[in-house]
């Protein structure tokens, strides 16, 4: 795992946004060998959320196919228990997008824990094992913008449109 990624990680974490879907673009690099080329067509294979009394969970499974054939699946499994948010990421590589098999996989788990300051601003820290090593995150002041979209409510489409493309394009979303 390279360094630069897992320091976008940690920021990742940072910033709180630990199950939004803007982020999920910027941390499905290739953990190795595999690279997708672009154009990148992205494919949401399954988006669920479900909430409980005490807590919500998400999950969501997005394929990726390169150029050149190559494929990448990735796989995020998050709960939300007051102020603890807990993250799980696989990311499978596959060479060639009909080989089910993949050639690798990377896997991280963030633990957050979120301490509103106000209503705009949270102290945030946590931990981050990624291919076994770990990492502390924070804590530091994370701020929460005030034209943060929901995607509850987006089609698959609309969440593709919106926040993945223009990352796999290198703009901004």
């Amino acid at each position: 795992m390279s360094d630069d990624r897992r320091e976008f990680l940690k920021l990742l974490a940072t910033l709180g946004a630990a199950v939004a879907m803007p982020e999920m673009a910027s941390a499905i690099e290739p953990p190795g060998q595999v690279k997708l080329e672009r154009p990148i067509r992205p494919r949401i294979l399954r988006r669920e959320v479900t909430k409980g009394s005490a807590v919500e969970g998400s999950y969501l499974e997005v394929e990726l196919v390169g150029a050149n054939n190559a494929k990448q699946v990735f796989t995020s499994l998050s709960s939300k228990a007051g102020e603890v948010t807990t993250l799980h990421m696989t990311v499978a590589s596959h060479a060639d997008a009909s080989d089910p098999t993949p050639t690798e996989t990377s896997e991280s788990t963030m633990v957050l824990h979120r301490k509103p300051i106000d209503a705009n601003h949270s102290e945030v820290s946590g931990t981050l094992v990624m291919d076994g090593k770990v990492s502390k995150i924070g804590p530091v002041t994370a701020v929460r913008p005030s034209n943060l979209p929901s995607t509850e409510d987006m089609t698959d489409d609309e969440l593709i449109a919106n926040f993945l493309t223009p990352r796999l394009e290198g703009r901004k979303p």
